[in-house]
C-alpha cells in the first residue's frame, strides 16, 4: 500500500508542477502577447500550487528532507538525538492534528461559497490541508515505528 501511495504521490507532483506551468505560460501569452486576458488563470494556477505544497510537504516528510537547521543536533550524542528527532516529530504530529482539525471547520465555513473567477466551491482550496496533513502523519507515524525498531 505504502508504494502505491508513494507512487501517487510523485505521480500527482509531477503532473501538477507541469500543470501550473503550462497554465501560467497561457495567462501569460494571452495577456500580454494576445492581448486577451484569459479569466480564472491566476486562480487556477493558485488551486494547482495549494495542492502542490500540502501534497508536496506529505513528500518531503516520506523522504525525511524537510528543511531544518541541524547545528545543535549534530552537536548531541547519537542517543540524545535519536530522542530529540522523536521528541520533534511527535510535536509536528500533535500540531498537524490540531491544523487538520481546525482545518475542517475552516471547510465548514467556507462551504456553499463559489470562486467567482473559476465557479469552484473554495473547499477545493482548503481541502488540501486536511489530505496534505494525513498524509504527512501517515509518514511520520511509519517513521516513528521504524526507529522504534
Amino acid at each position: 500500500m505504502k508504494k502505491v501511495l508513494d507512487k501517487m504521490i510523485n505521480i500527482f507532483i509531477i503532473f501538477s508542477l507541469l500543470f501550473i506551468e503550462i497554465v501560467v505560460v497561457v495567462g501569460v501569452f494571452s495577456r500580454y502577447i494576445l492581448g486577451q486576458p484569459i479569466m480564472g488563470t491566476e486562480a487556477v494556477s493558485r488551486l494547482g500550487f495549494i495542492w502542490l505544497t500540502f501534497i508536496g510537504m506529505a513528500a518531503v516528510t516520506r523522504d525525511h528532507e524537510h528543511i531544518r537547521v541541524t547545528y545543535f543536533m549534530d552537536k548531541l550524542p547519537k542517543k540524545a538525538k535519536s530522542i530529540s528527532e522523536q521528541v520533534i516529530d511527535t510535536i509536528i504530529i500533535i500540531f498537524s492534528v490540531i491544523v487538520i482539525k481546525t482545518s475542517f471547520s475552516f471547510m465548514n465555513i467556507q462551504k456553499g461559497i463559489i470562486t467567482s473567477s473559476i465557479g469552484l466551491p473554495r473547499t477545493a482550496f482548503t481541502l488540501a490541508i486536511p489530505i496534505g496533513l494525513t498524509l504527512a502523519v501517515f509518514y511520520y507515524v511509519l517513521q516513528f515505528k521504524k526507529s522504534k525498531k
